[in-house]
């Protein structure tokens, strides 16, 4: 919320400062810039409602939580939201947020799968514990797809390896020969199965999508499955930060946030699942392949006023396990309304494809 500064802060030990963001001055550099840019690329209520009215159709393209995703479809004549959960929405969404989502968007959804995902190696560490035979099926019906194969060859570090159906069939038997575990020739194999599992993981939610539009009857339903976006982009990350929105705001397109090279985290999260996501926030930005896991690390997270007690509370409950933190997390919390920045007729038909 603009105009006058009101802020509470929080200090909850050395490593977590929480900061109430109610009203934001002009004169606060970094949060007027931050919440400027969340208001000018987020559709509101009020603003869903105009598009509805002008006949406009929207499209969901689902990203992973990952500061390198990004969003690629464009479908012409339609307004792209972008919504952001951890590995693009497999093992995650209920089955209640994939009728929300098929229902706001007339069944017009993009899934986007991704290169060296932190939540596709935690999960396949959990299947390969649990079940091995359901990871088996992913890795094989991923082998099988051409979406998946024109991914590998547009990558020049995976085509040396994998180049014919024979080096495939190869790399299947390399990682299932020990029977009860998963096992890797080299950093490339490795590479090369966490992504099959991702795409097969993926593939499986692009089938509860259909699914469930068939229930809802959206006969124009249209659920695409891209192939892997990020090719030879590098596996580190270098976000210093992230963003964490609980309104019922659409973000229409990721941003920086103190300067353009200031990549960030983005997830759309309910109070019921906003810690376990942004503690896997926390891990991954100081995780080894992080640039920045010895700085300190900024969070914004985005509510509403009825939010703000509860959100509270999920924030201080960082300080009952402060060992797993180990460096310094600024947490602002901004209120911001659901039909705050109601956005004109001409502003909306500039974010048309």
């Amino acid at each position: 919320m603009q105009g006058g500064e009101k802020q509470e802060m929080i200090n909850l030990n050395s490593k977590i400062n929480i900061k109430i963001v109610e009203k934001v001055d002009d004169a606060d550099k970094k949060l007027a810039s931050f919440e400027w840019q969340f208001l000018n690329y987020s559709l509101g209520i009020k603003d869903i409602d105009l598009i509805k009215e002008l006949g406009i159709e929207t499209y969901a393209e689902l990203e992973c939580i990952d500061e390198r995703a990004a969003a690629q479809t464009v479908l012409t004549g339609r307004i792209r939201m972008e919504y952001g959960y951890p590995g693009g929405g497999f093992d995650f969404l209920t089955k209640q947020d994939i009728r929300e989502l098929l229902s706001t968007h007339n069944g017009l959804i993009v899934l986007d799968p991704h290169r060296s995902c932190g939540w596709g190696k935690l999960r396949l560490k959990y299947y390969v514990k649990t079940d091995l035979e359901k990871v088996k099926t992913y890795i094989k019906d991923s082998f099988s797809d051409n979406n998946f194969l024109n991914s590998v060859l547009r990558s020049s570090k995976l085509q040396k390896q994998y180049n014919f159906r024979k080096d495939f069939d190869q790399a299947y038997e390399d990682a299932f020969h020990k029977g009860e575990k998963l096992s890797f020739v080299n950093e490339v194999h490795e590479e090369l199965i966490d992504l099959a599992f991702v795409f097969g993981k993926l593939k499986e939610l692009k089938n509860e999508f259909e699914n469930e539009a068939k229930k809802l009857n959206l006969r124009n339903s249209e659920v695409r499955l891209n192939p892997d976006m990020l090719f030879d982009q590098p596996s580190h990350h270098i976000a210093s930060g992230a963003v964490i929105n609980l309104t019922k705001r659409k973000l229409v397109h990721r941003f920086s946030l103190e300067n353009v090279y200031e990549e960030a985290f983005f997830a759309d999260v309910d109070l019921d699942r906003t810690k376990s996501v942004m503690s896997l926030i926390f891990s991954i930005l100081e995780s080894d392949h992080s640039a920045t896991k010895d700085k300190g690390h900024d969070v914004f997270v985005v509510c509403n006023n009825s939010q703000l007690e509860k959100i509270k509370k999920v924030m201080e409950s960082f300080k009952d396990n402060p060992e797993n933190i180990n460096t310094s997390k600024n947490i602002f919390i901004h209120v911001v309304e659901d039909d705050e920045k109601v956005k004109t007729k001409e502003q909306i038909l500039s974010i048309v494809r």
